[in-house]
């Protein structure tokens, strides 16, 4: 190349050193992305822009507070879309079977939201936009975790597959966040012993002869499944009687440890992962394997004859979870606490005074692994 190209080369160089970093800044605050050619002109224009600006605040440090005739030469910025119109249903059916399907049909309600406050074409929703609907969800007192959580990620989610495409150049979404609720924190989110007391001892009680089987075998089994796994309460409701199942103990051929699989196939799991829970032997002692012998071919918690309409997004698992929560309340647990998430909290402080590692109880779990290396191989029954 000629000097005059490595010249220039250098001060390209050089211009995107010291103007770079605020470039980049300034367009991630507005969701904006460009290829590596298209940054290289942005960052020419970027330098031009900020050198004009520092001319100007230099008069109006000497009094001079003239407008700058020269900012009227640029244009009024408007994102355009690549493409024909983005229709919102149109994105949505096309994205939303990627979705499982508890967050597809929440999310649904938030796209009919959109709708009604923006019309149907994504290309038309702007950063100030979102930011005045937000505003207007925190004054009818939604709770910040809904407004964040649900209907600002909902819109990101369906932006965001909309720019990876390459169908609008920007998230107009992205960077919007909702101040946290400063509501004081009276008790922690796990049951307190007298609690869990309160609770194995109901599921003991004799049920109603009206009650069917799987109802009292849920208010029986179910939190008792849960003190000993810390396991999620779908995952529970949802289990079959095939995933009960015997391993034998490498370390002592004459043990069998007995194990639940939790699984995709049986339902939804939250990390879309399957994993393995060892049965505790009090469980087992208690008699839980002779019930699950009478489920063979079944789910363990619900006839599915009793299930109107078979539904991906309504599943008849969950309206078990339901039921049980409300039994719970109903045995004197305060409404504050969440009946299924609290087992989950004490299994984790109970496994942490125990010293079990953290990646054990995270597996236990169904945790995300906290480092790379958590990812590789698995944690065999005699382990957990």
């Amino acid at each position: 190349s000629s000097p005059l190209t490595g010249f220039y080369d250098v001060i390209r160089q050089n211009r995107e050193f010291r103007y770079g970093p605020e470039a980049r800044k300034f367009l991630a605050d507005r969701g904006y992305i460009l290829e590596p050619a298209q940054f290289t002109t942005f960052v020419k224009a970027f330098a031009d822009a900020a050198k004009l600006g520092a001319e100007q605040l230099l008069k109006n440090s000497l009094g001079d507070y003239t407008p700058d005739e020269r900012a009227q030469q640029f244009p009024k910025f408007e994102p355009r879309k690549v493409g024909p119109e983005l229709d919102l249903w149109t994105m949505w059916e096309k994205y939303s079977p990627r979705l499982k399907p508890a967050t597809r049909k929440r999310w649904r309600s938030v796209m009919r939201a959109v709708e009604k406050r923006f019309g149907r074409d994504l290309a038309n929703l702007s950063f100030e936009g979102l930011i005045s609907w937000r505003d207007e969800m925190v004054a009818q007192n939604l709770h910040p975790t809904t407004i964040s959580e649900v209907y600002l990620a909902a819109v990101r989610w369906i932006l965001n597959r909309c720019v990876k495409d390459r169908k609008l150049l920007a998230n107009v979404a992205f960077g919007i966040e909702v101040e946290k609720s400063n509501t004081p924190k009276l008790r922690d989110r796990e049951f307190t012993m007298e609690e869990v007391r309160l609770i194995l001892q109901a599921t003991l009680k004799a049920p109603s002869p009206l009650m069917s089987k799987e109802n009292a075998a849920a208010r029986r089994w179910i939190p008792w499944i849960l003190a000993y796994t810390g396991a999620r309460l779908n995952e529970i409701t949802q289990a079959r009687q095939s995933d009960v199942k015997p391993e034998v103990n490498p370390d002592d051929r004459t043990e069998v440890i007995w194990m639940l699989d939790i699984t995709p196939e049986a339902g939804t799991v939250k990390t879309g992962m399957a994993r393995k829970v060892p049965l505790h032997p009090h469980l087992i002692d208690q008699g839980f394997l002779n019930y699950v012998q009478t489920r063979v071919g079944l789910p363990l918690f619900y006839d599915p004859k009793r299930a109107r309409k078979k539904s991906e997004e309504n599943p008849y698992y969950k309206k078990v979870g339901e039921r049980l929560g409300e039994w719970v309340h109903s045995v004197g647990i305060a409404k504050e606490v969440q009946p299924s998430h609290a087992w989950r909290h004490l299994f984790k402080s109970v496994g942490r005074y125990a010293r079990i590692p953290e990646d054990i109880l995270d597996a236990l779990q169904g945790h995300k692994p906290r480092g790379e290396g958590a990812k590789y191989g698995s944690h065999w029954p005699q382990v957990s």
